[in-house]
């Protein structure tokens, strides 16, 4: 047996993975669905218990989960090795480090395993997607079931081209957590799209003058220039650019961010701004969204708009991808035991044109 498989986990006859059974039958994918979205939330605590016990460089789904290190400008950071055991990278590819980051050890340690789970469960997926045709998804527009074309939930890495994890494929706490963040990596993606086009205009963004610890950090870095972006998409969402970082990556140091409000998308840009700033640090394959600087032509006249609105979160995202002609459509990253096991709640968002 190759080393890195386990004893209730290996590989067919044919060379594929035994992937344990994604719903196959209406009735199966329903209960799936209705299961997650009624499960508990799972425990931070126990969750990272859990999956360092899980952990193994020759049998696990993540070599190792190691403590979080003091990090740039006062963050936390994480790196998970996450395996892959399905031949779906290249060959002589050992895995992928996920990178996570918080305000504390515990939270960057969360979220570098949240992220190596949903990478995870997306090999495990992908591998699924050459045996079948289609799988059932659940349509976050109307709520009901509807099959999808595999190929087109569970789309494999480009050949030759480095590892990027799917905007939609996410892990959270809970079933509504992790499709929030699958929703909100898709309006990230297009925010960045509207913001490249001709004729894009957004207005300047004040920064909150009395700052947290997060932004008073940035500031140290340089001063932050900030944008609203939130009307590229109708959600809530800002652009935040350190003139040192853009001068040193080409100028293409802004980040992005959409939020549930305009504030929380301003602490996520903060936090984005300063794993960015923190320059030969970030590891390789950071997540973090960037665009080539706002220019003054794309600038809106008028004073900078306050950062404080609130505005929905997961069915305003919804419902401004609706508005461009996508329609969300949620597929399980079931595919895998072990990693079921530890944390149910792993999603794969697919934006279809309807």
């Amino acid at each position: 047996m190759h080393p890195r498989w386990s004893e209730d986990f290996r590989p067919r006859p044919d060379g594929d993975a035994r992937i344990a059974g994604p719903a196959r039958t209406e009735a199966g994918a329903r209960a799936a669905f209705l299961g997650r979205q009624a499960g508990a939330g799972a425990d931070p605590a126990e969750l990272l218990e859990r999956a360092a016990a899980a952990a193994d460089p020759r049998t696990g789904l993540f070599a190792a989960v190691p403590d979080a290190e003091p990090g740039p400008a006062g963050l936390w950071a994480c790196g998970i090795s996450v395996l892959d055991p399905f031949g779906v990278l290249p060959d002589g590819t050992p895995g992928v480090l996920v990178p996570g980051y918080g305000g504390a050890a515990r939270s960057a340690r969360l979220d570098a395993v949240l992220g190596a789970l949903a990478v995870s469960g997306t090999f495990a997926a992908v591998a699924h997607a050459r045996r079948v045709r289609e799988v059932w998804g659940l349509d976050l527009v109307t709520g009901r079931l509807r099959r999808v074309p595999a190929a087109e939930a569970y789309a494999a890495p480009a050949p030759g081209a480095p590892f990027r994890p799917l905007p939609g494929a996410a892990a959270g706490l809970t079933w509504g957590a992790a499709v929030e963040t699958a929703l909100t990596r898709h309006c990230e993606e297009l925010v960045a799209h509207r913001l490249a086009e001709p004729g894009a205009r957004v207005p300047r963004l004040a920064l909150p003058g009395d700052a947290d610890a997060p932004l008073r950090a940035l500031r140290d870095l340089g001063e932050p220039v900030a944008h609203d972006l939130s009307a590229l998409l109708s959600v809530p969402a800002c652009a935040i650019r350190l003139p040192a970082a853009a001068d040193r990556d080409g100028g293409t140091g802004t980040v992005v961010a959409v939020g549930a409000t305009r504030t929380e998308a301003v602490a996520t840009a903060v936090r984005r701004a300063l794993i960015l700033g923190a320059g030969p640090s970030v590891p390789a394959g950071s997540a973090v969204p960037c665009v080539p600087a706002v220019t003054r032509e794309q600038e809106a006249p008028g004073p900078p708009v306050p950062a404080e609105r609130g505005t929905p979160g997961r069915t305003g995202f919804v419902e401004a991808l609706r508005a461009r002609g996508r329609t969300p459509v949620a597929v399980l990253l079931d595919h895998d035991p072990r990693a079921v096991r530890l944390l149910p709640y792993l999603v794969q968002v697919v934006l279809t044109e309807d």
